[in-house]
């Protein structure tokens, strides 16, 4: 796949669909993509172009992006590159991002035109999510697994800039990987979860950038807001839930991600909410969808999408939702403690919802 400035204005309106709430803006995911052009050529690749030996790593970001003491430079993602190399002893053969979203699926461009290291066409996860653990392809409860995650961020003028290297198992490195984008000042990038090509071959969504192409494609063809909104139902098999205009919106950063939610009326009242990515949609006591499924924001009057970090009280949003289905879901999508972590952090049950994805 060519990246130029029109691949990565689709990617970007692509990812940012796909991020579902959370992934960051469109505004950084284009931001980053330019300047990775600045630096070299990045290259994306098929997963065919490799051998199943081959080591991939995820570069990801993790934290807040609502959070205003959030600073990343671009020279943080090829240090945390130039420091997973040596502590593995090889240079990576590609690179994926943990999710898609509009800036995290920008994750490995900047290093992959400064080490020459290849994109490949895949991520750990086909949409976003707010725990890393469920952006490791279900490494999170594989056991046995030792991984190793090098985090860095902060603003060093404000002397908060934080190198990180940790290792063991995926959940206590996760760990320390939040606690040290909050010190950061709300967010880090992350060089992490080394696996060869045939884990990635049965655990990521693999082919996720072309799909984020097709749907980024399919927004900007809209002649019109209602006609971009559409196309977004349509190319994800989905609909347009309601319409109507944001009441009750709260938001609060909790341990580094922001939990939150609302209520919207169109014809009838419908609750959702919200951990940095939207997590369920209930009306008249009935769960309607619930994460991993498809739910996003988008304004009425310019069908752009609308991120959980965005969402403000009177803002007219339509809320278009598809079935888990229609994304192309990682292995973290399957593991029974993510959906735990949920219930305990937005106070909602999940587990019941998805017992047709988690590991029994």
């Amino acid at each position: 796949m060519t990246i130029d400035r029109k691949t990565i204005e689709e990617l970007a309106a692509g990812g940012v669909i796909l991020g579902a709430g959370g992934g960051g803006s469109k505004e950084m995911g284009i931001k980053a993509g330019l300047a990775s052009l600045e630096y070299g050529e990045p290259r994306m690749i098929p997963i065919d172009e490799l051998d199943d030996g081959d080591v991939v790593v995820t570069i990801s970001g993790v934290g807040s992006p609502a959070s205003k003491g959030a600073y990343i430079e671009n020279s943080y993602y090829n240090r945390i590159i130039e420091i997973l190399t040596k502590e593995l002893g090889q240079k990576p053969a590609a690179l994926i991002p943990s999710e898609m979203g509009g800036s995290s699926s920008f994750g490995p461009f900047i290093a992959s035109a400064i080490n020459g290291i290849p994109i490949l066409d895949a991520a750990c996860n086909g949409r976003a999510h707010p725990l890393g653990t469920m952006g490791s392809m279900g490494l999170n409860e594989t056991k046995g697994y030792k991984t190793i995650q090098v985090a860095m961020g902060g603003d060093p003028a404000e002397d908060h800039l934080i190198e990180m290297t940790a290792k063991g198992s995926v959940p206590d490195t996760a760990s320390l990987v939040l606690s040290t984008a909050i010190r950061a000042g709300g967010l880090v990038v992350v060089a992490r979860n080394p696996v060869p090509v045939k884990y990635v071959r049965e655990k990521a969504a693999v082919g996720c950038y072309t799909h984020s192409l097709e749907v980024g494609r399919a927004h900007m063809a809209g002649k019109t807001a209602d006609e971009k909104i559409r196309n977004v139902a349509d190319i994800l098999e989905g609909k347009i839930l309601c319409k109507g205009e944001i009441r009750g919106y709260r938001l609060e950063t909790r341990n580094g991600l922001d939990v939150g939610g609302f209520c919207l009326s169109d014809q009838k009242e419908y609750s959702i909410r919200f951990w940095n990515e939207y997590m369920a949609i209930d009306s008249d006591g009935e769960r309607l969808y619930t994460f991993p499924d498809y739910m996003m924001t988008f304004d009425l009057e310019t069908g752009e999408p609308v991120t959980t970090a965005n969402i403000a009280e009177g803002l007219k949003v339509a809320v278009v939702a598809a079935p888990r289905s229609s994304l192309i879901l990682g292995g973290g999508m399957r593991e029974a403690s993510g959906y735990r972590a949920v219930e305990d952090a937005v106070g909602i049950p999940m587990l019941q919802y998805v017992q047709d994805l988690v590991s029994k």
